[in-house]
């Protein structure tokens, strides 16, 4: 007969509150049959018939349910009803042993029986208040461990405590009296061993394990409880799992231990904490997600059931790969619930489709690369299915196929091996920083689904530019943070900007370009690490003005010395003006406007590299005789752009020390300074 949680919690509750008091009485009572208390005599069996309404009301009371489950004798009490409403009369033996427990545990006042060797003083010291009906009901459960047929009721309630106990310590009957984090033991109770076999030997440990994982989980999220549809989700289909392993071994006991034993690492490991805490922050983020608790559900059921047999080789069985996917699938589940978490491809959800093809794919990868094998744990698996589920959720029409998704997998995940394989980061930093930078690049990346769907290639390209860039600065000082901060600008402006994708190879030749110019000798000590950072950051927004005159550049094979020009240019400052936030400010001014007038300079008539750098270094130096007078570090940088602009709108010969052309152009500019002057030309 199926045991009510509601009354399961009774126990619960009443076990907490009195174990102690009831542990002492029964270590001081041990040669004591019965109940320890002193009851009034209880009536003669031809006396008993006018209690049986009393009885009857007390046991269809949850806390006399519970002490009916506790002695195993439900179906007892079950048959007596049966036989009176029926107008029979009841089985006498059945109807005896009711009564019998009835007289026992009804809250009758009583004095705590002395045993010999104890003191009557010391023993009603322990029961002051008095052996009331939940007191007693504790006396049951916790007597249960002593008898030689310990009920399923009593194991599950003291299992359920016994690990309160050890995750909550002393504040385990307030979680347990609080309907907010109550409803968390109900939940497991209900999905994990209501429904089992709790006499099966090995349900105890699973059981214990999950509710002790979901309990820390718990103390890790207090603000971030979910309510009970969200925790089914999660523990129904843990239940599905399990007994799906088991029905798969048939009858054969040992491979139902090795079923067993699967489930047990899996819910131990910990990445189960971390998906039961994620479960519960992404619940309290976003309400709706509880009214699809049976789509979660089938994704969990589905994802675990595809791994279990066949994870991915290059993780090594690593169990928080698994939880880091469902994380990740029920993250973006919740962000769109119609398409993601309730999409399918063919027979399986979406989620678990897109997580198979791209565990299928990382595993063909790593057989071929080793440097990649090396990097693939659970996080980067992890990362790279959460770039994927998204390019799949933001375009399902192309890619959500049963024929599309493969080959779209399979592209993603080679282009993103190839990247780190061939990015000189793994020159940089120790192993463990690269995973952690590559896995904190790949979230930035899922960041952009529709990059990655319109051109996954370009994408990974992106990312391996921003990479090479960064990577030649880390010498002086770029660290982990700086290169996801430089990958994150590339990825925003590719996507904000289609032309960047025509670009193709050409703007990694570009960023690297001028990450490498950047790093020249006579920068370095105009950047701090962080102006450093920002001086590439502000490159690619510069670039991404114009990336079709940026890729002309670097087809005529001007890009880098026209890069070395303006840089070299802009370090030669008399003014000392030009440092830190200001030298970013004015190289990003200086490229964007060498790319709007970039037609001349692709003409190749008049003006070169050499002309600019000249061009900036004759400003420069014309700019330290006017400053205090109308120049600033704050206006600088808008100078030099005019400058730039100016000249190449109406190039002229720049005369070594300059010229009285030179000078009026110079005065021309400084007059366009002024807050109400002319706009840019």
């Amino acid at each position: 007969m199926t045991i009510p949680v509601s009354v399961i919690m009774s126990a619960i509750t009443a076990v907490l509150k009195y174990r102690g008091r009831v542990d002492t009485i029964l270590s001081l009572n041990e040669t004591t049959k019965g109940l320890p208390f002193r009851l009034p005599p209880a009536p003669k069996r031809e006396d008993r018939s006018q209690f049986l309404r009393q009885m009857w009301v007390f046991f269809e009371s949850p806390t006399g349910l519970a002490i009916l489950h506790s002695r195993d004798r439900v179906t007892d009490f079950a048959d007596v009803k049966a036989a009176v409403t029926n107008d029979l009369n009841p089985p006498a033996a059945k109807l005896n042993r009711c009564y019998t427990l009835y007289f026992e545990a009804a809250d009758i006042p009583a004095t705590l029986l002395a045993s010999e060797g104890a003191g009557p003083g010391d023993l009603r010291a322990l029961a002051s208040s008095g052996p009331n009906t939940e007191m007693r009901l504790a006396y049951y459960v916790v007597e249960s461990q002593r008898l030689s047929r310990n009920p399923v009721f009593a194991r599950l309630a003291l299992a359920t405590v016994d690990t309160a106990l050890e995750f909550l310590g002393e504040n385990a009957s307030s979680f347990i009296a609080n309907p907010k984090t109550r409803v968390l033991v109900e939940s497991v109770i209900s999905e994990f061993a209501v429904k089992q076999d709790f006499d099966d030997f090995s349900i105890r440990t699973i059981y214990q394990s999950l509710l002790g994982s979901a309990l820390f989980a718990a103390l890790d999220n207090p603000d971030s409880l979910p309510n009970e549809a969200a925790l089914k989700a999660l523990f129904g289909a843990l239940n599905d799992v399990r007994a799906a392993g088991r029905a798969e071994a048939g009858d054969a006991a040992g491979d139902k231990a090795r079923a067993d034993e699967f489930f047990a690492r899996l819910i131990t490991a910990e990445g189960f904490k971390d998906l039961t805490s994620s479960l519960f922050r992404q619940v309290a983020s976003d309400p709706s997600f509880l009214s699809s608790d049976k789509a979660a559900k089938d994704v969990i059921t589905a994802t675990l059931n595809a791994f279990a047999d066949g994870f991915p080789e290059i993780l090594d069985g690593d169990k928080t790969a698994i939880f880091g996917v469902i994380e990740a699938g029920l993250a973006a589940g919740a962000q769109n619930v119609e398409g993601v978490l309730k999409g399918r491809i063919g027979d399986r959800p979406l989620i678990t489709a897109v997580a198979t093809a791209v565990a299928g794919s990382i595993g063909e990868r790593a057989a071929a690369n080793e440097f990649f094998r090396e990097l693939g744990t659970g996080r980067i698996f992890a990362g790279i299915y959460q770039v994927a589920l998204g390019a799949v959720a933001s375009n399902p029409r192309a890619l959500a196929s049963t024929t599309a998704l493969p080959p779209f997998a399979t592209d993603l995940v080679t282009n993103l091996a190839q990247v780190l394989s061939d990015t000189p980061l793994k020159e940089s930093f120790e192993r463990e920083t690269l995973r952690d930078i590559v896995s904190q690049s790949l979230v930035v990346l899922s960041d952009h689904p529709d990059l990655v769907a319109r051109n996954n290639r370009f994408a990974a390209t992106v990312v391996s530019a921003a990479f090479e860039a960064a990577g030649q600065a880390v010498g002086d000082g770029l660290q982990r943070d700086d290169v996801i901060a430089i990958t994150d600008a590339a990825l925003k402006s590719a996507t904000n900007n289609l032309a960047l994708v025509e670009m193709d190879e050409r703007f990694r030749s570009v960023l690297v370009t001028v990450g490498g110019a950047l790093g020249a000798e006579g920068v370095r000590p105009l950047l701090t690490r962080a102006g450093r950072k920002e001086a590439l950051t502000a490159s690619i927004r510069a670039v991404a003005a114009n990336p079709a005159v940026w890729a002309g550049f670097d087809e005529a094979d001007i890009l880098q010395p026209l890069t070395v020009g303006i840089i070299d240019g802009l370090i030669s400052d008399p003014t000392k003006l030009l440092s830190g936030p200001a030298m970013v400010e004015a190289l990003r001014k200086s490229l964007t406007a060498v790319a709007r007038r970039g037609g001349v300079l692709l003409a190749g008539d008049a003006v070169g590299h050499d002309e600019l750098k000249n061009l900036l270094t004759l400003s420069l130096a014309a700019a330290e005789a006017e400053v205090g007078t109308s120049i600033d570090g704050e206006n600088l940088p808008d100078f030099l752009e005019r400058i730039i602009l100016s000249y190449l709108a109406a190039p002229f010969t720049l005369a070594e020390g300059g010229s009285e052309t030179f000078d009026s152009f110079i005065r021309g500019v400084i007059a366009q300074l002024d807050p109400a002057g002319a706009d840019l030309p």
